[in-house]
């Protein structure tokens, strides 16, 4: 009995830090998947991890932000602004190493008033094969299939 009690509990106290780990695209479409996904679990480390070090991001104002700081911190207000999205990859073109992905979006937020709102979009992004397989926004464009 000892020698199942023990790796159980070991099991329970010690989590394995690879089932924390959030899945990574591989493949273009799912990038915008996961983006969905990341977005609608409130989880900014993970659509964080959805972009390169050096993504760059057009924000509501037609400001850009450059690097994954400044784009996480733009995430995150909208995060906590937005309820939920659903979004939808109209079409893919991938030359090599690069795709680019065209998305119709429709996000809820909820007004001051408490009033339930919507917005839908069409966006167009960049994604680029990384040296591990995986693919990651290198430009992102939420308005630019409008």
């Amino acid at each position: 009995m000892k020698y199942i009690v023990y790796p159980l509990l070991a099991l329970l106290f010690f989590a394995n830090p690879l089932a924390a780990q959030k899945p990574l695209p591989k493949t273009p479409l799912q990038a915008h998947e996961y983006w969905a996904s990341a977005f609608n679990a409130n989880d900014l480390e993970w659509i964080c991890s959805l972009y390169t070090d050096t993504a760059m991001s057009r924000n509501p104002d037609n400001s850009d932000s450059t690097g994954i700081e400044t784009i996480c911190e733009s995430l995150r207000r909208f995060m906590n602004a937005a309820q939920s999205i659903e979004l939808e990859t109209l079409y893919e073109m991938r030359n090599g190493d690069i795709a680019l992905l065209r998305s119709s979006y429709t996000y809820h937020i909820l007004s001051e008033d408490g009033e339930s709102l919507s917005h839908s979009g069409s966006g167009i992004e960049i994604v680029q094969r990384q040296s591990d397989g995986t693919w990651l926004f290198m430009i992102d464009h939420p308005r630019g299939g409008e």
